[in-house]
């Protein structure tokens, strides 16, 4: 941000008023209603008991100063003028906004004396290069802020100039400031989404990997290979696209992620499951961010091989899927039952990659417990997924 465009040259400007008669006015007439600005803290220069500072009363201060003083009341910024040896403080209602519990006690008091040692320290070595005559230039500073006994955090972006008397000499300083915390909480937001999107990528390519050598393990030929893979790839473009709508500090749903996998099934309708499936449980339970590619796999594995093998394969086959939400003392569990009937499904004479995925990675990748069973009338399907944080030990 630019704030030399706001400074005029801070020289002694001796300006003779004339009054309704012609006459010349003197100095201390002009100065009555010195400043002419409006605003609060306008109107508390002009009313201050000026008698007993080390500046003295109005009349008597020199005309950079009172220079800088109009500059700082109509400059629009987050500003304050600190003046003379034991830099007397003013500052505009801007400032006044941001200075919480030290207004009004900071005004027209030795700036160094009137603030807590921690504060102070923040302006020593700043007054020691504007004293040499120096901008200091700070584009990003932490400000705490402390407002009825609450704190918080504000960031802003601030100028240090000299101010000098009628003789050329440093005799004080200006601050002019912005309030960026707007800006830098969008930055910082934008950094951990950035870092989101790293930790998904490197896991879905991850996924994306065990899924290509699983898949190409398992298939009896490439074109076999073709469908199963296509088909987990659009699983994980499905929840890709339900992460996508979400807004921030949103997470999805597990009966979202259900009836999205089981209404790309061809035996289902295309606004939702079909008749010869039945869903009960709540709906809006949240699921940790981290979990849900792994889970829509599992999801995905359990409603594409009904669809193949199993209960959606036949027209006697039906599908329950019954979920609940679980208050343990270790946390939130979602508790979810998959039961398909009106099929016999004989046990794969081997481990294929959902089974696998259901058995051994839900309970390693999630801290879930998970339990398939082959019974005579279709498959089964326990999984209970802890919904906070897994402690590792």
């Amino acid at each position: 941000m630019d704030f030399t465009r706001f400074l005029p040259s801070l020289k002694l400007r001796t300006q003779l008023c004339a009054g309704a008669d012609g006459r010349k006015m003197t100095a201390d007439a002009v100065l009555d209603d010195w400043p002419r600005s409006s605003g609060t803290m306008a109107n508390l220069i002009r009313q201050f008991d000026w008698s007993a500072s080390p500046i003295g009363e109005i009349p008597r201060w020199p005309g950079p100063l009172r220079t800088a003083i109009d500059v700082m009341l109509s400059s629009g910024f987050l500003a304050s003028v600190a003046w003379g040896p034991d830099l007397i403080v003013f500052y505009n209602d801007e400032m006044a906004g941001i200075l919480d519990d030290h207004h009004p006690r900071l005004f027209g008091q030795p700036l160094l004396a009137s603030l807590p040692p921690d504060r102070s320290a923040v302006y020593v070595d700043h007054l020691a290069r504007v004293r040499r005559g120096e901008t200091v230039v700070i584009d990003t500073m932490h400000y705490p802020r402390q407002s009825n006994g609450q704190s918080s955090d504000a960031w802003l972006s601030a100028r240090y100039l000299p101010l000098r008397d009628e003789s050329g000499d440093v005799a004080g300083m200006m601050i002019l400031a912005s309030d960026i915390t707007a800006r830098k909480r969008q930055e910082e937001r934008l950094a951990g989404l950035y870092g989101e999107l790293q930790h998904r990528t490197r896991n879905l390519m991850g996924v994306v990997r065990s899924m290509f050598e699983k898949s190409l393990e398992t298939a009896p030929d490439l074109p076999a290979f073709a469908e199963t893979f296509r088909s987990r790839l659009m699983a994980l473009a499905r929840v890709q696209g339900l992460l996508a709508q979400l807004d921030e500090g949103d997470r999805i749903t597990f009966d979202a992620l259900l009836r999205a996998e089981l209404s790309s099934l061809e035996a289902s309708a295309s606004d939702g499951p079909g008749p010869r499936v039945t869903l009960r449980g709540p709906s809006g339970i949240r699921l940790r961010s981290a979990t849900v590619q792994t889970f829509a796999l599992a999801l995905h594995e359990l409603a594409s091989n009904a669809a193949r093998h199993g209960a959606l394969s036949q027209a006697a086959g039906r599908l329950a899927v019954d979920w609940r939400l679980d208050h343990r003392p270790e946390g939130a569990f979602l508790v979810v039952d998959w039961q398909e009937t009106g099929v016999s499904v004989p046990p794969p004479a081997t481990a294929g990659y959902g089974r696998e995925l259901i058995e051994r990675a839900l309970p390693y990748q999630l801290d879930a417990t998970s339990r398939l069973t082959f019974t005579p009338e279709g498959i089964t399907c326990r999984i209970e997924l802890p919904l906070r944080e897994p402690v590792r030990r």
